[in-house]
């Protein structure tokens, strides 16, 4: 008899229980990325049944990026870290949703490999201020943050996989349109 474990996902705003056989292969933070990069594919869909991501993919590693594969190197100066590294840390960061979305050129994905830093922000840290000028654009790796405007209060949930910052890059005057706040702790490139 196979037991299977219980677990809490978020869907839609709204949290549910859900059982998973050991077999699964995928832990909690995990399960969470394919549900967040599930919703953020089939968010609208009417007649989507959330059963569709309990499925195990066929090949789970090849759109979970491995934080604990690149994490050593990106605490690494981007000076002192090595062509091979530069790959792995590549090859991560083109499964995350807003750099596949882009579109990114194998060239832009090495220089932002060779160059990113790993950024850790503890629960109720602030960001990016609303503002403030914008000079980087972020992809969260691990962890959930809130956005807040200043004239509407809260606006929604950054979770793993996404990107922010972008709006000021785009803009000729690059100032910040919203304060984004950590809402527990989250790795951040």
């Amino acid at each position: 008899m196979k037991t299977k474990q219980r677990t809490q996902i978020w869907v839609r705003n709204a949290p549910v229980e859900i059982e998973v056989l050991p077999e699964f292969g995928v832990g909690r933070k995990e399960l969470q990325r394919v549900m967040s990069m599930y919703k953020s594919k089939h968010e609208g869909k009417e007649g989507e049944s959330e059963e569709l991501i309990l499925r195990r993919p066929k090949n789970v590693e090849s759109i979970l990026v491995n934080i604990g594969k690149i994490e050593e190197i990106l605490k690494k100066s981007p000076w002192q870290r090595r062509a091979d590294e530069i790959d792995i840390v590549r090859r991560e960061i083109k499964k995350i949703d807003a750099v596949s979305k882009v579109h990114v050129s194998i060239e832009g994905q090495a220089d932002i490999a060779r160059f990113a830093m790993l950024q850790i922000a503890q629960p109720g840290e602030c960001v990016v201020r609303e503002g403030d000028v914008g000079d980087a654009w972020y992809l969260v790796l691990d962890g959930t943050l809130k956005v807040f405007r200043n004239d509407r209060g809260y606006i929604k949930d950054i979770l793993s996989q996404e990107g922010f910052g972008d709006v000021a890059l785009l803009q000729n005057n690059s100032i910040r349109t919203a304060s984004v706040y950590a809402d527990v702790t989250s790795k951040l490139l």
